[in-house]
């Protein structure tokens, strides 16, 4: 492409570098890549880093996004700093009202209405991942190859950042282990006031634990709720409704009807022995834009070193939309 035809397409608004990397430059990376695998340019060549731009950015968190199950349907948040707050209005219900011309709504009726934003607070985490050469060597002729490596880097943060989710205990890395990289939705459904607690005796039937769950629910609680329960407890359950009814075809059903109207959302990252009830969207993952990657070759282990610097943060957008339940300690 000639550099007036290439002016010309970027004056009219035409990303001529391509949308799906989130990498500054995916031609000219690619064709690094590719002239590293045929051993036309030094491996020391291969030494990229720096911050990638906003834009580029935020298209690599909607492809986080869009590589995990889970994760697409809750609320994922690009924030424009490391502090940001989000809306939650949209989530409210029973927000009508009437308010004559000329006058402005009471104390009472601002209350309701208002936005009631949140504040996310990103901490910082780091992904080390090395890229064999040969695996750029059998994947030289792929036609986006940089985009091709930004999905499987996509896909290992989206997994990550969903299990911590539902695994982070504390936010200050003390002790470094993974569980203190963050408060995730799980920690939070137990320590933020407004969730709907409750607990359960140790020999109490799956029916009963659930039962407390959908009590124990605001109602406000909307139909799109899910029962978030691992898949050895959902087994627990069906089993549980079929043996009560000397029925085999009643697992199924108990399957596919859910419990007290609402579907389960089975994951193995939920904790075994707590269950959750809450619209999934109601699930808040924040991503800043601030991301930093660094490239390099790495002579002895013959592949190229990555790292990646990402800032996250995890909340409950409305707490009163939680029922959570655990057994009594």
């Amino acid at each position: 492409m000639n550099e007036q035809l290439r002016a010309f397409l970027k004056s009219i608004g035409v990303d001529i570098e391509g949308a799906n990397s989130f990498t500054p430059g995916e031609n000219e990376e690619q064709s690094d890549l590719v002239k590293f695998a045929k051993s036309a340019i030094s491996p020391a060549d291969l030494a990229v880093s720096g911050d990638i731009s906003a834009s580029r950015a935020s298209q690599f968190i909607d492809l986080i996004e869009k590589e995990n199950s889970f994760l697409s349907k809750t609320t994922v948040i690009p924030m424009e700093s490391l502090k940001s707050e989000y809306d939650v209005w949209d989530m409210a219900n029973g927000v009508l009202v009437r308010v004559a011309e000329g006058s402005e709504p009471t104390a009472t009726q601002k209350k309701n209405i208002e936005n009631n934003g949140r504040v996310l607070d990103a901490k910082p985490m780091q992904l080390f991942a090395d890229v064999l050469r040969a695996t750029i060597i059998n994947n030289q002729n792929r036609p986006n190859l940089t985009s091709w490596l930004d999905q499987k880097f996509a896909t290992k943060f989206g997994n990550e950042l969903v299990y911590l989710g539902f695994t982070g205990e504390n936010d200050t890395y003390s002790p470094a282990n993974f569980k203190n990289l963050n408060k995730g939705w799980i920690t939070l459904a137990k320590e933020v006031s407004g969730v709907n607690k409750s607990t359960y005796a140790a020999d109490d039937a799956m029916v009963k634990r659930l039962e407390a769950l959908v009590d124990n629910a605001d109602d406000n609680m909307g139909d799109d709720a899910k029962i978030l329960i691992h898949r050895k407890d959902f087994l627990k359950y069906c089993i549980e409704i079929g043996t009560s009814t000397n029925t085999a075809s009643l697992i199924t059903q108990a399957a596919a009807e859910g419990f007290g109207g609402y579907g389960f959302e089975i994951t193995n990252n939920m904790p075994s022995g707590s269950y959750m009830l809450t619209p999934t969207k109601n699930l808040v993952t924040g991503i800043a834009q601030k991301i930093y990657r660094s490239r390099e070759w790495h002579s002895r282990k013959r592949a190229i070193e990555y790292t990646f610097d990402i800032y996250a943060d995890y909340d409950i957008a409305v707490p009163k939309l939680v029922s959570f339940v655990s057994q009594a300690q």
